[in-house]
């Protein structure tokens, strides 16, 4: 069995692991000794159903430690008390909300508690990596989707927050994060609409962005283009290696691997950042080792390790888009831009991967939201040549902005006009009649084709190639 077949059963443990919430630690225990078990013998299928069993564990296992069944927010919440706490902001994870620990709680009634756990904090806009003091009320987490969701996070309670202060940035990388996050700001807010979406290119944030404009982008299909994903991360890595690209590859991978670091810690470990981080990391450590990383082998080892270390992000929609949309650009790309041979291969290919990614996240628009960007073809086409230069550009501003305001403001306004050209193709592919409302069943009998589209694909990616002989008419021919 090759490594990638490994990678991506390892992945299909993990994820079955993770779901498998009722799942008994002793039937944990005895699933991981059946894996070693199996895992060890090198006969037939017994080392691939060996290494399904011990991934299926370890996500069981991640999954508990995850969400911990006792956390002191989870009992105080009971009865709904009025608390005051203390905490930091971990992470903006997706549409559940802010998530934070909370560092003290003291609850009306009850004696102070340290270290109480995690909860998702609701109406207080704080960036991740924040220091915050609130007053509000903690909320049990029912049993409806959200809130089962929420749990999975890592989340034992909800804090509906009535006031609350920043307290300042926690100290080292968040607080020059924040710094960079600030510049930004302060850079793009000249520039209006422009400067709004900049922000959202470059670094996710959509706090500049007004909801009408939002909604244009989503019809018009380029909401994607405001979650940061894996073009951010190849620009980001691309340049840091163009301008060291005369020093020691050591000293090379070492500062695209700070500047990686740096860029997930500013943008924040959303589910589309960590799967393109992961690739990220693959890529350098490929580099490092002089090997050519293999983009589904890439894929996989990103996704194994999300998993592991952030369990509840299977049941991200955004993990989901991001990753179909991975898969349909790593598969269907080729394919699709050998049939356009009269096109300049600098057209073809960009084209072909629009198309690629928008065939494979279409059963997943109609499914989880009940619409289809039917625009969302030419206004990508139309908007992609714009996006890597606002989007590098804003990089730029961002990483200058804490040594010099000049600068940044400089390279913003040079980023202006891409900017407001993106905008100005979401307002022409964003009218309501571009994306109007469809059952959310057909979303399973979209996936049915892109799934044959894909597994075809794959056999072909993976098919040997034809070895030639010297028989035949023309002094060879194929066989195989």
């Amino acid at each position: 069995m090759g490594g990638l077949a490994r990678v991506w059963l390892c992945l299909a443990g993990l994820v079955t692991g993770v779901c498998s919430t009722r799942v008994r630690p002793g039937a944990v225990v005895l699933v991981a000794a059946a894996g070693i078990a199996l895992a060890l013998r090198r006969r037939g299928l017994a080392r691939p159903v060996g290494l399904v069993a011990l991934s299926f564990a370890a996500g069981a296992v991640a999954a508990a430690v995850r969400a911990p069944e006792g956390q002191p927010v989870a009992a105080l919440a009971r009865t709904i008390p009025s608390c005051r706490v203390a905490g930091r902001t971990l992470e903006e994870a997706g549409g559940l909300g802010l998530l934070a620990a909370v560092d003290a709680a003291g609850c009306r009634g009850r004696p102070p508690v340290a270290d109480a756990g995690v909860v998702f904090v609701d109406d207080l806009e704080l960036e991740p990596g924040r220091r915050f003091t609130a007053e509000g009320w903690l909320i049990p987490l029912g049993d409806e989707p959200f809130e089962r969701a929420r749990a999975r996070a890592g989340a034992g309670a909800a804090f509906r927050a009535v006031t609350g202060r920043d307290e300042g940035p926690l100290p080292g990388l968040h607080s020059f994060a924040g710094r960079v996050r600030e510049g930004l700001a302060a850079a793009a807010a000249p520039l209006g609409r422009a400067g709004g979406l900049l922000r959202g290119l470059t670094i996710g944030d959509t706090s500049g962005i007004d909801p009408a404009t939002e909604d244009a982008l989503r019809r018009s299909g380029l909401a994607h283009l405001l979650a940061v994903s894996g073009s951010n991360v190849a620009l980001l890595l691309g340049a840091v290696a163009f301008a060291l690209r005369t020093v020691p590859l050591v000293a090379k991978v070492a500062a695209c691997a700070a500047a990686l670091v740096l860029f997930v810690a500013v943008v924040g470990p959303d589910a589309s950042v960590l799967r393109a981080a992961g690739m990220g990391v693959v890529a350098l450590v490929a580099l490092a080792t002089g090997r050519r990383p293999e983009p589904l082998h890439a894929l996989g080892l990103a996704l194994v390790a999300v998993v592991a270390l952030r369990p509840g992000i299977v049941f991200s929609t955004g993990l989901h888009l991001s990753v179909a949309a991975t898969l349909g650009i790593v598969l269907w790309t080729g394919p699709v831009s050998a049939h356009l041979r009269r096109l300049p291969r600098a057209v073809a290919t960009p084209f072909a991967a629009t198309v690629a990614a928008q065939a494979a996240v279409t059963p997943l628009l109609a499914g989880v939201f009940g619409t289809i960007p039917f625009g969302g073809l030419p206004a990508n086409l139309l908007a992609l040549p714009a996006v890597a230069p606002a989007t590098m550009l804003g990089l730029l501003a961002g990483a200058v902005s804490p040594w010099s305001e000049p600068a940044a403001a400089a390279l913003a306004r040079a980023a202006a006009p891409f900017a407001a050209w993106v905008l100005w193709i979401g307002g022409a592919f964003g009218g309501p009649g571009w994306a109007p409302p469809v059952p959310r069943a057909l979303g399973a009998w979209l996936a049915a084709p892109v799934v044959v589209a894909a597994a075809w694909a794959l056999v072909h990616m993976w098919r040997p190639p034809r070895k030639l002989t010297g028989d035949g008419p023309l002094g060879r021919r194929e066989v195989g």
